[in-house]
């Protein structure tokens, strides 16, 4: 599930601020050819005022294709306001005034993909709470043509039996062929109808929420683009299952033909296929698996020493430690990270060590998970500090929305360049 969400500052000067709401094609007719007109172009950015282009959000990839001829290679939400990033001059599309109608193509067979791929995370995840238990919550997600992956909260690493009872019953969904529908409610209409369980992708802020049902087997809130019917995804593949920290499991998968094609010759729990182009893919996995590691372990070594010049920081002191600042008053000690030396293992071990020795703390960091910003944060018993207020205060200045308990939080957004306001929000959420 998740919906789209606001960028940042708006590229090359372009004036959202003073520009009408684009209309999002890709929420009714959906056309993957039509013309629209220029509302502002320059440098690489285009506005229409219309868009078949679905804006990067929710963890789904945005669309690709062209506009007047030029590529297509980025879209993104900023507020109502949906710029196109395009190579190639786009002013020659219109200029800074705007002006001229031009003809647009969204490549269909890689939102095709994406479609089935972002309507499989929502079975996958209805599968894995049937299978694993109610406790299940989607952590993150991500959605391209070719693959997906979704991050699930569970206690423990899957067998290679559990990952196959949770392929097995996304496969009778699909192969039941239940009706996608997608309504907008009020939101509190949609939650006293469906309950909080909408929020799998975060909270959304909005007063209109937009739900995805699967029959009466899942409903979500969501702003991504969906099939028609479950059938219309044609198989699910569970290709790599892996515990990636504590309480959190990925499962990456694929849909369509290919899934089908290969479904019996996978060890889903084991992380791989034969063939070239599945071999490929595990070397870059482990190449990628190996830089983790490193990385891993050089948190691993910082931790003891920052745990050390934090909690030696004396009552009344404003301190730098290691790239963490640290605010002791009385018996809070706040701390904020967002150092892009401190990586996520650092964050979720430096924060749960440090609540442990010191009930008065309370701790957030930031960092980066590819293209998003993603914070967590954690709060001592005696800090007055509560972790979800944190997450989704320093969520909201990231343009996503957090959540989770008074003890433990964790959030994110798509605007990474905003990291450091992000982080002078979620020390002013921990000192107030």
């Amino acid at each position: 599930g998740g919906g789209g969400g606001a960028g940042g500052g708006a590229p090359d000067g372009a004036p959202v601020g003073t520009l009408p709401e684009t209309e999002a094609l890709f929420y009714g007719a959906d056309p993957m050819e039509f013309d629209a007109a220029v509302l502002w172009a320059g440098g690489s950015s285009v506005v229409l005022d219309r868009t078949s282009f679905y804006a990067r959000g929710g963890g789904q990839e945005p669309d690709r294709g062209t506009i007047g001829g030029l590529r297509v290679t980025d879209v993104a939400r900023h507020g109502g306001v949906i710029i196109h990033t395009v190579e190639g001059d786009a002013g020659g599309l219109g200029g800074g005034g705007g002006g001229g109608t031009v003809s647009c193509r969204v490549d269909a067979a890689r939102r095709a993909g994406i479609t089935k791929n972002h309507t499989g995370t929502h079975i996958l995840n209805a599968s894995a709470r049937a299978v694993l238990g109610s406790w299940v919550w989607q952590h993150s997600a991500f959605k391209e043509a070719d693959h997906a992956r979704l991050d699930v909260t569970h206690h423990s690493p899957l067998t290679a039996e559990e990952v196959g009872r949770i392929q097995e019953r996304a496969n009778s969904i699909i192969r039941a062929d239940h009706a996608v529908t997608i309504q907008s409610l009020d939101r509190g209409a949609a939650e006293r109808k469906y309950g909080f369980r909408i929020y799998q992708g975060g909270v959304v802020p909005v007063k209109s929420v937009r739900i995805v049902s699967i029959g009466s087997i899942d409903s979500e809130a969501c702003g991504g683009t969906h099939v028609e019917s479950t059938g219309q995804v044609g198989a699910l593949r569970i290709t790599r299952a892996k515990r990636i920290q504590d309480g959190v499991v990925r499962l990456e998968f694929t849909t369509g033909p290919a899934a089908g094609a290969g479904a019996g010759a996978s060890d889903p729990a084991g992380g791989g296929d034969a063939g070239g182009q599945e071999a490929a893919r595990a070397a870059a996995r482990a190449e990628r698996d190996r830089a983790r590691a490193a990385g891993r372990q050089a948190d691993r070594r910082r931790i003891p020493e920052a745990l050390e010049g934090v909690l030696a920081v004396p009552d009344g002191s404003n301190a730098d430690i290691g790239g963490i600042a640290v605010r002791v008053h009385g018996r809070r000690r706040a701390c904020v990270a967002d150092s892009e030396e401190l990586g996520e293992r650092f964050h979720i071990e430096f924060g749960r060590r440090l609540v442990a020795g010191d009930p008065g703390a309370s701790y957030c960091g930031l960092f980066r998970d590819g293209g998003l910003a993603r914070v967590v944060a954690y709060a001592g018993p005696d800090s007055g500090a509560d972790a979800a207020a944190v997450a989704r205060s320093a969520a909201a200045v990231l343009g996503g929305s957090g959540g989770g308990k008074q003890s433990f939080a964790q959030g994110g957004g798509q605007d990474a360049s905003r990291m450091k306001e992000a982080a002078a929000a979620a020390m002013e959420a921990l000192t107030k």
